[in-house]
């Protein structure tokens, strides 16, 4: 059949439209400078939305300040700085999109790729370091501080599965700490400690004795090695982790993974279901 009649039929026949892909409720964004951390970042972000993995629009951001790079190897450079963090996604069913950029302006870049993402919290690898005097820890400072979302700042230490938890508390307005406490809190089994020194606003005492988290007190001092060595994940603010640091000298060595986390002006929608 040919001619008019197919046009007939097509008019009858209209083609099927694709299905449309529903948008997810939540946005995490990821940047890394080590293709390794790309996917040490996205397991520690599943297992902290846990949930609301399958709600949620992970973002890679790999930014090079390489400027050696041919196209063809620029391609090939790309490829291999998203093959771990890519190959997570696809084997725990992430939805996640990939930026490459590549430019010295990493602050520059991030800031502009969080205002058009626009996501609940943004999360940073960091070389062990952190907030040193070189220019990666500068550069951190100021993301942190320029940024309307949440910033997580990763310190990564031989992580693998989150098992034990915790968390170090002043009392001094860092009570968003047991929102993404919470957030950890769904699978059974998983210890949470806490070390708190005495706090500091006593109006924040019922958010820590509120919390719903069971948790178990640190009492004496915080730097017990064979402790330490029992924790998985330290959880604590941006602000009291600078304050620990320069009053104790603390030896970063013995420290498992750490999650600063700044307190951002912006909702993070994910913390309020």
């Amino acid at each position: 059949l040919t001619g008019p009649g197919l046009n007939l039929i097509n008019v009858l026949q209209p083609k099927k439209e694709a299905p449309r892909v529903r948008e997810k409720k939540f946005k995490i964004m990821l940047s890394f400078a080590n293709p390794k951390m790309g996917g040490t970042l996205l397991s520690l972000t599943h297992q902290l939305v846990s949930e609301k993995a399958c709600d949620t629009q992970f973002t890679a951001l790999h930014i090079s300040p390489r400027s050696d790079l041919s196209p063809d190897d620029a391609t090939v450079f790309e490829k291999e700085s998203f093959s771990p963090i890519r190959r997570y996604a696809e084997t725990n069913g992430l939805a996640l999109s990939t930026l490459y950029r590549n430019t010295s302006d990493i602050h520059g870049e991030i800031l502009n790729n969080c205002k058009l993402e626009k996501p609940d919290f943004l999360l940073l690898g960091s070389a062990r370091s952190v907030f040193s005097t070189d220019i990666l820890g500068g550069i951190l400072k100021r993301i942190i501080h320029e940024t309307y979302c949440d910033v997580l700042v990763f310190n990564e230490h031989n992580f693998s599965d989150i098992k034990s938890v915790l968390i170090i508390l002043f009392g001094n307005g860092d009570e968003y700490l047991f929102d993404y406490a919470r957030m950890l809190n769904h699978e059974s089994g998983r210890r949470f400690y806490t070390y708190h020194r005495e706090l500091e606003n006593r109006d924040t005492a019922p958010a820590f004795n509120n919390s719903g988290i069971p948790m178990i007190p640190v009492t004496g001092s915080l730097l017990q090695p064979a402790f330490l060595r029992s924790v998985d994940l330290v959880l604590i603010s941006e602000k009291n982790w600078k304050a620990l640091e320069e009053k104790n000298n603390l030896p970063l060595s013995l420290f498992p993974s750490l999650l600063i986390i700044h307190k951002g002006n912006s909702e993070n929608r994910i913390l309020n279901v």
